[in-house]
C-alpha cells in the first residue's frame, strides 16, 4: 500500500532554477540571494527588518543573547512546544519558567502568566503552536520584552506587541528552505545587534578588530535562501492549498464527536502549519494509530510536555504533573498528514482510517 507521508514539501521547477542559479553563481554563502529573501520576507509579514539564519533555534538563541539575558534570568514560556523553545532559554543559563496551556488549543494560557512573574523575569517568549497566534494583547500589558516563537505560525499576520518573531524553515513547515530561519522585528538597534551576533560578532567598522564581541556562525547559505525566495513567490498558492486541505478534513470528521480538530481553519489569523484533532480518549488514539500503521499513513503525536524532558525538569526545578493541562492534552493528541499537494483522495483515506479506528476501539 502506497506511504501517506505526514509532510511533504512543495517544489517546482521555479525552485530548481533559482538553486541552481545560486549553484552556477559561486556564490554559496553571503551571496544576493540572502540580501533578497530578508528584503522580501520584511515585506511580506509587514517589518522593518529580516534577518536570515541558520535555523529557527539558531534565530531563538540570538535574540535572548541580544536582550542580555544571562545566568540565573528567568524567561516565561509555554509548557507545550517543541525543545527548542526551552533549550534558546538554557543556552544563556537562565531559568525557563513554563505556563500550563489552554486545553482547547495548545496556546500559553495567558491568565496563568502574571502568577510566575517575579523580580529576575526579564522576557516572555510565547509559541505560535501549530500556525496559531498567541495574544499578545494581554502579554504586552506586562511590560516585558516579547519574543515570539513563530517557528509554526508562517503566514498568519503577526500582531503588534512584541520585539521580534522567529520563523523556522525545516521542510515541514509552510515554507522551506531545507533548514534555516528568520527573525523579524521593527527595532533598527535590536536588528544591527542580531546580524552581528549571526556573523561571529563583526560588526560594520573601520575598527572592527578592536569592536568585535562574542558570536556564532548562524549565516544562511546563499542556496538556502534561493529556495526561499522561490518559496515566498509560491506562498498564496501553498497557504491557499493547505487551507483548502483543512477545510476537507473538518467537513469529513465533523460527523463523528471522538475527535475534535484542534485548528479552526475559518480563522484568518491562523496559517496551517499540521492538523492537530484531540482524540475523546488514549484508547481511542491508539486505536486510530494501528489503523494508521495498517495502512501505511504516517503521523505524529505532537510534541512531549517540555518538563517530560528530565534535564528541563532537573534545570526548570518543575513537574510535569504541575501543568495537568498540557499533560491531557498532550496524551490524546494526533497530527494528520496535511502538505501543499495533499490529494481529497488521500484525506478521504485518512478519515475512513480514523473512523475504522474509532470503530475498533468502541468494540
Amino acid at each position: 500500500m502506497k506511504r501517506t507521508p505526514l509532510f511533504q514539501p512543495f517544489i517546482t521547477n521555479l525552485e530548481m532554477r533559482l538553486v541552481k542559479k545560486a549553484l552556477k553563481s559561486g556564490n554559496l554563502s553571503r551571496g544576493p540571494f540572502v540580501e533578497s529573501f530578508e528584503q522580501k520576507f520584511a515585506e511580506f509579514v509587514g517589518c522593518r527588518f529580516a534577518i536570515a539564519v541558520s535555523s529557527g533555534t539558531a534565530g531563538l538563541d540570538i535574540c535572548l543573547k541580544a536582550l542580555g539575558i544571562a545566568q540565573n534570568d528567568e524567561i516565561i514560556t509555554s509548557a507545550y512546544s517543541f525543545v527548542a523553545s526551552a533549550n534558546c532559554i538554557l543556552y544563556q543559563k537562565a531559568k525557563p519558567v513554563f505556563c500550563d496551556i489552554n486545553p482547547t488549543n495548545g496556546l500559553i494560557n495567558t491568565r496563568n502568566i502574571k502568577k510566575q512573574l517575579s523580580n529576575k523575569t526579564k522576557a516572555i517568549l510565547p509559541v505560535d503552536i501549530f500556525g496559531q497566534k498567541c495574544d499578545l494583547s494581554t502579554i504586552r500589558k506586562f511590560g516585558l520584552p516579547i519574543i515570539v516563537d513563530a517557528c509554526e505560525s508562517f503566514g498568519a499576520p503577526i500582531l503588534p506587541g512584541a520585539l521580534a518573531h522567529v520563523y523556522g524553515f525545516y521542510p515541514n513547515k509552510q515554507i522551506t528552505t531545507g533548514e534555516g530561519g528568520m527573525i523579524v522585528t521593527d527595532d533598527e538597534d535590536f536588528a544591527t545587534k542580531l546580524r552581528s551576533l549571526r556573523n561571529q560578532g563583526f560588526k560594520k567598522s573601520k575598527d572592527y578588530l578592536n569592536e568585535i564581541d562574542i558570536g556564532y556562525n548562524f549565516r544562511m547559505s546563499d542556496i538556502n535562501a534561493a529556495l526561499g525566495v522561490a518559496q515566498l513567490q509560491n506562498t498564496k498558492r501553498i497557504l491557499n492549498k493547505r487551507r483548502k486541505a483543512a477545510f476537507f478534513y473538518a467537513k469529513a470528521l465533523c460527523k463523528t464527536n471522538e475527535v475534535q480538530p484542534v485548528l479552526d481553519e475559518r480563522d484568518c489569523n491562523i496559517s496551517i502549519f499540521n492538523y492537530p484533532i484531540i482524540c475523546k480518549s488514549v484508547a481511542v488514539r491508539d486505536s486510530i494509530i494501528k489503523e494508521f500503521t495498517k495502512n501505511n499513513i504516517e503521523h505524529s503525536l505532537g510534541f512531549p510536555p517540555l518538563l517530560d524532558f528530565k534535564y528541563i525538569e532537573r534545570l526548570a526545578d518543575a513537574k510535569s504533573s504541575d501543568f495537568p493541562n498540557t499533560k491531557k492534552f498532550a496524551q490524546r493528541l494526533l497530527c494528520l498528514p496535511i502538505f501543499t499537494s495533499i490529494s481529497k483522495r488521500q484525506i478521504k483515506r485518512i478519515v475512513r482510517s480514523i473512523e475504522q479506528g474509532i470503530k475498533n476501539a468502541q468494540g
